[in-house]
């Protein structure tokens, strides 16, 4: 690594090197050998440094370490230090860093982080996002801060006014060079960043350029994949106990659960998302006239968007097509139906999180025994749109919940008896 050298234009600013090894200022020689300056062999331990004259005040001065190694950078940080300075009156530090503290770039996040929670938020504002949304915000949050410390940044002093086009580009290549992520995911990272920025202005009141809404998201390579209905049968045929073991990294683990085969049969047959699947109950299924049935759940992304609730008036209608019914008959409809009881049935206080979870692994563990295609428990969801499309066009969006709010309120009453014409509807024709 090369010593940090002022250039003369920069010398009379008051920019100085030091050198944490030594714990001193250096210029030409090494403090250590006191040789020239290029034969240090510390110069990992250099760092700008900010000495700043009080004004009227003889020779009283305050200093900051800066954190970049890039010339230019440091002196635009020292303009910012001395702007600091000036607004707080020449304070000591620590009253500098309180008055810091609301502007750097860590504490922004926690305080983030608390409001996604819910923690210290109005009533008025709190939203119910699930584990995963949440636990996703907080790791890209983690990942950029790690990209900027890793770059050389001090965390401790970094504020986010200084968080521009050059930042961005380290979390870009941090990202893609040591993370390898996906298009698909990268994208994701940048939408939580490009919401943190959203927030920052609507509930901080802080008017700053979103420097992440320069990226142009990448276009993810998607191939809409469908399982077979030969894939499905051989599927359930290989889920047990004795085809479930598998070897972690630090322990033996056995993704078989007993109620892997429903949960798949049910994602496939009612095209409901995890946690909607997790949730059904035998009380969900409604008859809208003799003879004539569905599955009413509440349209739980809509409601959480509009309201912050699990509940609404957002609702979504499950066609009783054959083969769900089918399937319903063969886990206990007949005596069930109208219960408060999972159709899916689980222990007693099994966490939501972890029952889907299973779920997702238990299928990509057990569809790698007999295809190599890559599939995913989402992919049942996919197949599930198709076939609708197939019957009913684009009129199936009705079904999906991936209708906006205009939409879902024009097809509210339609959709309960559109949902019935489909009852003999069968998913895989034999």
């Amino acid at each position: 690594m090369k010593p940090l050298v002022i250039p003369k234009k920069y010398q009379r600013i008051g920019l100085k090197v030091f050198c944490s090894k030594c714990n001193r200022q250096v210029s030409k020689s090494c403090g250590e050998t006191k040789k020239g300056i290029n034969s240090c062999q510390n110069t990992d331990k250099h760092s700008f440094k900010a000495v700043v004259h009080i004004p009227m005040s003889g020779h009283k001065r305050r200093t900051r370490l800066l954190q970049s190694r890039e010339v230019d950078e440091a002196v635009k940080e020292m303009a910012e230090y001395t702007k600091e300075l000036k607004e707080a009156d020449y304070q000591p530090s620590y009253i500098i860093n309180k008055f810091r503290k609301e502007n750097l770039l860590v504490e922004l996040c926690k305080d983030y982080i608390d409001f996604i929670e819910g923690i210290n938020t109005p009533e008025h504002l709190k939203r119910n996002r699930n584990e995963q949304h949440k636990k996703e915000i907080v790791r890209v949050l983690l990942r950029f801060n790690t990209s900027l410390k890793r770059k050389g940044y001090n965390l401790e002093t970094l504020i986010i006014d200084r968080i521009n086009d050059a930042e961005v580009g380290v979390f870009h290549n941090y990202l893609i060079q040591d993370l390898k992520l996906g298009r698909a995911t990268y994208n994701r990272y940048i939408i939580v960043l490009r919401g943190f920025y959203k927030w920052l202005k609507a509930h901080k009141g802080k008017e700053l350029i979103d420097p992440f809404s320069k990226i142009e998201l990448r276009k993810p390579k998607t191939t809409q994949k469908i399982i077979t209905n030969e894939e499905f049968k051989a599927l359930i045929s290989v889920v047990n106990k004795k085809n479930g073991k598998t070897e972690g990294e630090s322990e033996k683990r056995n993704r078989y659960k007993p109620y892997l085969v429903n949960g798949f049969k049910l994602g496939l047959y009612s095209g409901c998302r995890r946690e909607e699947l997790a949730r059904l109950k035998w009380n969900n299924i409604i008859e809208l006239e003799k003879g004539v049935e569905v599955i009413k759940i509440s349209n739980l992304k809509v409601n959480r968007i509009m309201t912050g609730e699990d509940t609404g008036e957002y609702q979504r209608y499950i066609p009783m097509t054959k083969s769900l019914k089918l399937f319903l008959i063969s886990v206990g409809y007949d005596n069930k139906k109208g219960k408060d009881e999972y159709i899916l049935e689980r222990e007693e206080g099994v966490n939501l999180q972890y029952f889907m979870d299973s779920l997702s692994r238990g299928f990509a563990h057990y569809f790698k025994q007999v295809s190599d295609r890559g599939l995913h428990f989402k992919d049942l969801r996919k197949t599930y749109i198709t076939r609708m499309t197939e019957q009913l066009g684009t009129s199936a969006k009705v079904f999906t919940g991936h209708t906006n709010d205009e939409v879902l309120k024009s097809h509210y009453i339609a959709s309960e008896y559109t949902a019935a014409k489909l009852n003999d509807l069968d998913l895989f024709r034999n």
